[in-house]
């Protein structure tokens, strides 16, 4: 099959892609973030599931998810990648290089699902499964889940917590709860 939508023509194979996803174990550690998307997937949009399923991808079954913050105590927003058998025909990496070491993302190559979900495609594999079929490209996306944990969402920015990460061998204020305190020993 053949995927166009903005600068993007990818040839993909939906059947083998949805084949492989079938057999495919769930590979996120026990994490809180992890935890919370297992618990929340279900709730991504109708746009970015159809986007992904049009590839025969299982949202569900990630290659790699990350929290990169919770904008609000009730929300996460994870960026994480997933593998479709196929092949960018046109179209580039979203990726472009600033520096030496550094990247950012070209906004041309990026489709956006909403304002808050984006996705974009690369050539380059990473953590691609032995037995994923081939050609394969990977698919990456930006989306914000709900936080449906029981437990706080400890992804949560607070001015406590950025003195914690700042400087964790000082002492700390006491303005931190218990709780707080807790949770910084048990990272050392």
């Amino acid at each position: 099959m053949i995927f166009e939508q903005g600068v993007y023509v990818i040839e993909h194979d939906p059947e083998r892609t949805r084949d492989f996803y079938a057999k495919k174990p769930d590979t996120l550690c026990d994490c809180s973030g992890c935890r919370n998307f297992r618990a929340a997937v279900s709730q991504i949009s109708r746009e970015l599931r159809t986007f992904l399923e049009q590839f025969g991808i299982d949202p569900a079954k990630p290659a790699e998810m990350s929290v990169l913050y919770a904008p609000a105590k009730d929300e996460v927003c994870y960026n994480g990648f997933y593998h479709l058998c196929g092949e960018i025909q046109e179209g580039r990496e979203a990726y472009i290089q600033v520096g030496e070491k550094s990247f950012e993302l070209d906004q041309r190559y990026i489709i956006s699902m909403n304002e808050d979900e984006q996705a974009w495609f690369r050539v380059d594999c990473a953590l691609l499964e032995p037995d994923f079929p081939q050609p394969a490209a990977q698919v990456e996306v930006f989306f914000n889940l709900p936080w449906v944990l029981e437990e706080e969402n400890d992804y949560l920015y607070t001015p406590a917590r950025e003195r914690l990460i700042a400087s964790p061998g000082e002492k700390l204020s006491a303005q931190l709860t218990e709780e707080e305190c807790g949770r910084q020993r048990s990272m050392k």
